[in-house]
C-alpha cells in the first residue's frame, strides 16, 4: 500500500469519525434537552411517598428560571449537575462518589466532552471548534497520548506547535511525537 492510498484511508476513516462525533454530539444533546425539560431539582421522595396512595412529588413547569441544578440520589450524592454561568452552560454526570466523570460544555461557543477516570483525570477530551473537530486520548497521568485534528501544544522545550486538522498523532510518555500522519 502506497502512502498516499494510506492516506486517502485516513482520511475516508477521520470521516467517519468525524460523522460520529457528530451524532454523539446529538445524542448528548438531546439528552440534555430531556433532563432540562423534565424539570428535575434537589427533591427527595420519602419511602412514604412512593408507597400506600401511589402520590410522589411531581413538578409541572413551563419553565425554569435558574443557574443551577443538581441532581442527587437517593442517598443524598450528588450525580448530575446542569449549570449556566458566564463561561457558559455545562453538565456534569457523577460517579456513586459523586466525582464528576462525563462533562458536557459549551465554552466561547466551543462544545466540549470531557470523559475522566475514577480519579478524576481527564482521560478523553471531544470538542469541535472553528477550526475544526479535535480527539485526544490521555495517560493514567493527564498526559495527552494521541490527538486526532486540529491540535495546539507546548513541546517539552515550551515552543508552541500548531497540528492541522488532518492530523493524527501519538505521543510517548515524556510527551514527544512518536509518530504522525499530517497532512
Amino acid at each position: 500500500m502506497t502512502i498516499k492510498e494510506r492516506l486517502e484511508n485516513m482520511e475516508r476513516e477521520l470521516g467517519r469519525v468525524k460523522r460520529r462525533n457528530n451524532l454523539l454530539l446529538g445524542a448528548i444533546l438531546i439528552l440534555v434537552g430531556g433532563l432540562t425539560a423534565a424539570g428535575v431539582f434537589r427533591t427527595k421522595v420519602t419511602p412514604a411517598q412512593t408507597q400506600g396512595a401511589g402520590t410522589a412529588n411531581v413538578i409541572h413547569a413551563r419553565s425554569i428560571f435558574t443557574k443551577s441544578i443538581f441532581i442527587d440520589d437517593e442517598k443524598g450524592v450528588t450525580r448530575a449537575t446542569l449549570n449556566l454561568d458566564i463561561a457558559g452552560p455545562s453538565l456534569m454526570l457523577c460517579d456513586e462518589t459523586g466525582r464528576g466523570r462525563v462533562i458536557m460544555a459549551v465554552i466561547a461557543g466551543t462544545p466540549w466532552l470531557s470523559l475522566s477516570d475514577e480519579k478524576g483525570v481527564t482521560r478523553a477530551l471531544l470538542r469541535v471548534g472553528s477550526e475544526g473537530p479535535t480527539l485526544e486520548l490521555h495517560d493514567e497521568n493527564g498526559k495527552i497520548r494521541f490527538s486526532a485534528g486540529k491540535t495546539k501544544l507546548v513541546s517539552p522545550d515550551g515552543k508552541i506547535i500548531e497540528y492541522p486538522e488532518s492530523s493524527l498523532i501519538l505521543f510517548g510518555p515524556d510527551g514527544k511525537v512518536i509518530w504522525s500522519a499530517i497532512r
